[in-house]
């Protein structure tokens, strides 16, 4: 089965650490696991997922382009081209799962992925408002 974790990045919170686990137990467990994120953080837990065997991409190394430009176009240009990097990506991988985690359901939608790839999701926090 392949299966895709899909994160912001791989920084050392709460959602991360999930991503790493489950990534992990999973490749263990003989599943094809591909971690997608937006942003490298230079991480330990990339380090540890490579080393392991588990696939990790980054779609701004990908596309090319930082993540500090403030400029709006810049901002409004990258983020065009994450939606559509990631949708790439996704179909080129076919998944079978992808299991997304924090603010990312707008990348999910614009992908339009097959009817039968199974969506998952799972929910950090809650807005206190």
């Amino acid at each position: 089965m392949k299966i895709v974790q899909f994160v912001h990045g791989l920084s050392m919170g709460g959602a991360e650490t999930l991503v790493k686990n489950y990534a992990l137990l999973m490749h263990e467990a003989g599943e094809d696991v591909t971690v997608l994120c937006l942003v490298n953080t230079n991480s330990p837990y990339d380090t540890e997922l490579r080393q392991k065997g588990v696939k990790v991409v980054y779609v701004y190394e990908q596309l090319h382009m930082r993540g500090g430009e403030c400029s709006r176009f810049y901002r409004t240009l990258r983020r065009l081209a994450t939606l559509v990097y990631v949708r790439y990506f996704l179909r080129k991988l076919k998944p079978d799962v992808v299991h997304f985690h924090l603010c990312l359901s707008v990348a999910l939608r614009f992908a339009r992925l097959p009817k039968t790839t199974k969506i998952f999701y799972t929910h950090h926090y809650d807005a206190d408002l």
